[in-house]
């Protein structure tokens, strides 16, 4: 609803990639203790809770600082892989427990077996997004950015002359306006001349 009335919020950023991974990794967990997800799949959803957390403590850092990240590509995909992981699982769950003289048993055993391969291709794509999201924002999680009016360098800040490639590209990965990315570069460097 939100979306389709043009009302997107940093609060509705961060609350629709929350409520996902909490509702995804709930869910699995369920499906783990009930018995649906085999015992050797814990080692994947701890791949998966592991990177949930991560992601989620990153966006938290960094909507402290005042940046808002939102949902990646490919973090969409991973959740999409996610819900017809969940899907498959729990009606080849409901078919072998509810239908068992309706529908063959191997109709429940290959929604079963769906589920279990969308769930390893899940886990894949979880990990490869959960990197590709920490490489993207580094610099937010160990502290070089504190917000799109105190970009930081850090230490290992580049020499003057390398400062319009490399200063510039990640100013303008914060997304600001023209106007406040000048103010930001201009800040920047009068903070590294002092250095």
């Amino acid at each position: 609803y939100a979306r389709k009335q043009g009302l997107v919020s940093s609060f509705g950023k961060l609350m629709d990639a929350l409520t996902d991974k909490v509702f995804m990794v709930g869910l699995f967990i369920a499906l783990l203790v009930q018995g649906v997800l085999p015992a050797w799949t814990l080692p994947l959803l701890l791949l998966i809770l592991s990177r949930e957390f991560l992601i989620t403590g990153l966006r938290l850092v960094a909507a402290s600082s005042g940046i808002v990240l939102a949902a990646e590509k490919s973090g969409k995909h991973k959740t999409v892989s996610q819900i017809v992981s969940a899907v498959l699982l729990l009606l080849g769950a409901a078919v072998q427990a509810d239908f068992p003289n309706f529908l063959p048993t191997v109709v429940g055993e290959m929604l079963h077996l769906g589920g279990l391969i969308f769930f390893c291709i899940a886990t894949l794509l979880t990990v490869s997004s959960g990197t590709q999201y920490m490489v993207k924002y580094w610099s937010i999680f160990i502290g070089q950015e504190v917000g799109p009016d105190k970009f930081i360098f850090g230490t290992d800040a580049p020499p003057l002359w390398k400062l319009k490639t490399r200063g510039v590209q990640m100013i303008r990965d914060l997304k600001l306006s023209p106007d406040n990315e000048r103010k930001v570069f201009c800040d920047n460097a009068k903070r590294l001349l002092k250095l």
